[in-house]
């Protein structure tokens, strides 16, 4: 009945207009990069597609476009999430005699929801730089030492990865202060400023970037971390492990309220 249940949920949030949808978030953030930073562009076709996630150059104009890109994915599957814990879930749970089966299935569905988004993501770019890659003019030096020091595909599948994770941990805390406060806007608005205040917090000191897991999918504040992949990777999942506890407990406390 798991099984089934996370297909079920996982079908429910791909839909035509929210893949259309993320199709023209990146193909928008890949023009404003070419728009913006054509001059910075770097040679090879990895470095290209990593580089249109490369930020923050600007740090005004690319905390904007972090936020083009990853709010409307959060804002999307954290409605599925709300949708499916108030809407639905009475049903479900006498079908199968569990919260915490119907609970879970709802997360493993979104984190499935999640890598299909990111990689359609990572696809259209990948195809955008492709089909203009006879006007992008790249160059050998600039002023980035992501890419003269590394692997465009480990960096590129670290990224993605990164973004995975980021998403992930993300949505999750949108719960919780969903729950806490029963608020759905107000909630994103609280995870958007909790970005925005992490990112700034790392950037006016960087020596504490490495415990800021929010700015880890930030490419450009990684640089300046010099810390190894398998760092941010222990300390983001962590991070989700303690929220999805916090979050599960809220929920078994509050379901009666949540669910009806």
């Amino acid at each position: 009945m798991l099984k089934k249940l996370v297909t079920y949920y996982t079908c429910s949030f791909f839909k035509i207009k929210y893949v259309l949808g993320i199709v023209a978030i990146f193909v928008l953030n890949s023009m404003l990069v070419c728009t913006s930073y054509a001059d910075l562009i770097p040679n090879g076709y990895t470095n290209q597609i990593v580089f249109m996630f490369y930020m923050p150059l600007n740090i005004q104009f690319d905390i904007l476009r972090w936020l083009l890109i990853i709010i409307p994915v959060l804002l999307l599957l954290s409605s599925c999430i709300v949708r499916e814990l108030t809407n639905h879930p009475t049903y479900l749970i006498l079908r199968m005699k569990s919260y915490r089966d119907c609970f879970h299935s709802i997360f493993i569905a979104i984190g499935i929801s999640l890598i299909g988004y990111v990689g359609i993501g990572y696809m259209v770019t990948a195809i955008f730089v492709y089909f203009i890659n006879n006007n992008i003019e790249g160059h050998n030096e600039i002023p980035l030492s992501l890419f003269h020091n590394s692997d465009g595909w480990q960096v590129l599948l670290s990224h993605f990865i990164l973004f995975i994770l980021t998403g992930l941990l993300l949505l999750i805390i949108h719960t919780i202060f969903l729950f806490i406060i029963n608020n759905a806007v107000f909630a994103m608005f609280l995870v958007i400023i909790s970005m925005i205040s992490s990112v700034a917090v790392g950037y006016l000191f960087p020596p504490i970037l490495k415990f800021l897991p929010l700015t880890y999918f930030l490419l450009g504040l990684r640089e300046l971390q010099g810390i190894s992949f398998a760092w941010f990777n222990t300390i983001i999942v962590l991070c989700i492990v303690l929220s999805y506890s916090v979050l599960y407990g809220l929920f078994i406390k509050l379901r009666e309220k949540i669910v009806g």
